[in-house]
């Protein structure tokens, strides 16, 4: 990830578990006008898709490890419709689903 997109994670982080980022949300909390904040993203080859889904995956990891959350709550509190459309996200992200993710940092 390039310098602005590291900046823009970590200016992001503090919000991915408490507000649905979208692009406006982004835009609002950097204060920078959205067409702006893709054209920034766009110069790093970066979209505000892969932004949101690195901070949901930073955020998935503790929360993965969790064995007080289940895979349900998790996927609800990063933004997700469903356990299944998180899992597939996980999947793609880390190579594993969630819950096998689970039994291997615990072994």
């Amino acid at each position: 990830m390039s310098g602005f997109g590291n900046s823009l994670r970590g200016v992001l982080q503090n919000y991915s578990g408490s507000v649905l980022l979208t692009l406006d949300v982004m835009a609002e909390i950097t204060g920078i006008e959205p067409r702006r904040l893709q054209r920034r993203l766009s110069d790093s080859d970066m979209t505000c898709h892969q932004v949101i889904e690195q901070l949901r995956f930073e955020a998935s990891l503790p929360m993965s490890l969790d064995s007080q959350l289940n895979i349900t709550a998790i996927a609800f509190e990063l933004g997700h419709s469903d356990s299944a459309h998180f899992t597939r996200a996980f999947r793609r992200w880390a190579g594993m689903s969630p819950s096998e993710y689970r039994r291997c940092r615990a072994a």
